[in-house]
């Protein structure tokens, strides 16, 4: 029989309270970043034939676990790696357990409390103790027994707050044609569209200045080559997209958060306007985007491709049948969005452009979608509504960090399985909320649009266009079915 080295991946300690604005998950293995859970991340790190995993949350999985290893003379060397040690190099780890046999001796990597325990060799007295105790009693053990070293193991420890936000930095996904580099202190921003870049820099010295204080102020725009960027302040404060599909938040926090949210959106600037010219505008939002992504479609292979896969589908997902549903509806509602004011937008105010620690009240928007003149930052006032409802009510970043499985039924139809969804409870207060200012059906509308145009834009995941079709389709069902929210 080959033997192994037993490697155990230790959740049993629970998250500190408030860790990185407001995170309460209970285990670091469930924390969801990028769209794959830390433990998830540790078993593709680490899968090698000759390294068996497992993973500890409980006093019982630990029993469990050493009444299997006790008795297992294929294992060769015991190792015992806590959940908040994020692997950085999974190569370099592998190599470094598939040695562990080697030490002489048990020795603990950092601190006997918190730090990674290897075992070699003959390590049946420490299981045997653990079995009479629980599995705390570990690291007494390796207190008496064993030794310090630095192994060099390539880990951050994701218990300190710095390193956390460290981590989840790239939880949110910056767009493919921008490049973002941050240190300490400085957060930069730069794309080789340097209009988009310029837009976004001049739009914070273009708003009022009681808009200026919702936002993270640009500053040291430049250009350099075929590039342009500008910079911020780094804020370690995580976005609220990855709060929310970590669970983050109790009910007061919903409630500070749409307060917030519903604030900002009554501050911002207007000017008046003829209804004709509001429609204008929402027709070229709503509706002419929603065309130009169609025929995004037809041109892009891949797009060619989703449209074949979806001919036939059942379950209602005919992708140019609900863009066909969708502008019928858009044209039936038009004229609720006729307004007779147009006011300065955000652009893009979803959860992943929020900065939120609701313990200190901090919220902060990011990257707006910018002007290049004062006439530029005014548009249609329900969209930055359905940008906001996209996240809140749509649960685009559940779909974004593929909180879902496409699957195939009995009947070959195609299925979206959601794994998670956003509390109820935080989609009500939300609802309750806009109603007092505007028309949610019209709201909605707009928010199907979103998810529509979406489509194009992902062709490189056809699970996800799949996912936001499915949404699109269900929030129609919604409509007109009477029940919008």
């Amino acid at each position: 029989m080959a033997r192994h080295i037993s490697v155990i991946f230790d959740d049993s300690a629970q998250m500190p309270s408030g860790l990185a604005g407001g995170v309460r998950l209970t285990s670091y293995g469930d924390l969801s970043v990028g769209g794959v859970t830390v433990w998830d991340r540790f078993k593709s790190n680490l899968a090698h034939p000759d390294i068996s995993i497992r993973r500890v949350q409980t006093v019982q999985d630990a029993h469990a676990l050493i009444k299997r290893e006790i008795y297992d003379d294929s294992v060769r060397a015991f190792v015992i790696l806590p959940s908040s040690k994020v692997i950085t190099n999974g190569a370099e780890m592998v190599q470094l357990l598939l040695r562990a046999d080697q030490f002489d001796g048990p020795i603990f990597d950092g601190d006997a409390d918190q730090g990674i325990l290897i075992f070699p060799g003959d390590f049946r007295s420490l299981l045997t103790a653990l079995s009479e105790e629980n599995w705390k009693g570990v690291r007494a053990y390796a207190k008496q027994t064993a030794t310090q070293l630095d192994t060099g193991a390539p880990v951050i420890d994701i218990s300190q707050p710095r390193n956390f936000l460290q981590f989840i930095s790239g939880s949110t996904k910056s767009r493919a044609f921008n490049d973002i580099k941050f240190d300490a202190h400085v957060f930069t921003k730069a794309s080789r569209d340097k209009a988009k870049i310029k837009a976004e820099h001049d739009y914070y010295y273009l708003i009022p200045e009681e808009m200026q204080g919702w936002f993270v102020q640009p500053y040291n725009y430049r250009e350099e080559g075929d590039t342009a960027l500008y910079q911020t302040r780094r804020m370690w404060i995580s976005d609220a997209a990855f709060q929310l599909i970590n669970d983050a938040w109790s009910a007061q926090d919903y409630q500070i958060l749409i307060d917030f949210s519903m604030k900002f959106l009554s501050i911002r600037g207007r000017r008046d306007c003829s209804k004709n010219e509001s429609l204008q505008i929402a027709d070229q939002l709503f509706r002419e985007k929603v065309e130009e992504r169609r025929r995004r479609l037809d041109e892009e292979p891949e797009g060619q491709k989703l449209l074949a896969l979806l001919l036939n589908s059942g379950n209602g997902l005919d992708l140019l049948g609900q863009f066909e549903r969708y502008l019928r509806m858009y044209a039936r509602y038009r004229a609720r969005f006729a307004l007779r004011y147009v006011c300065i937008g955000h652009g893009d105010p979803c959860l992943s452009n929020i900065l939120f620690d609701p313990r200190t009240r901090t919220f902060l928007y990011i990257d707006p979608r910018g002007a290049a003149s004062e006439a530029s930052l005014f548009t249609h006032p329900y969209y930055d509504y359905c940008k906001l409802s996209h996240s809140l009510l749509g649960e685009y970043d559940y779909i974004n960090n593929s909180l879902f499985r496409v699957t195939i039924d009995s009947c070959l139809d195609l299925r979206v399985d959601k794994f998670k969804a956003a509390p109820p409870q935080l989609k009500s207060i939300f609802v309750e909320a806009v109603e007092k200012v505007m028309d949610v059906e019209a709201m909605r509308i707009g928010e199907v649009s979103l998810f529509l145009s979406m489509i194009p834009l992902h062709l490189d995941r056809l699970d996800k266009c799949v996912a936001f079709l499915e949404k699109a389709k269900s929030i129609m069902d919604e409509i007109e079915n009477g029940n919008p929210s």
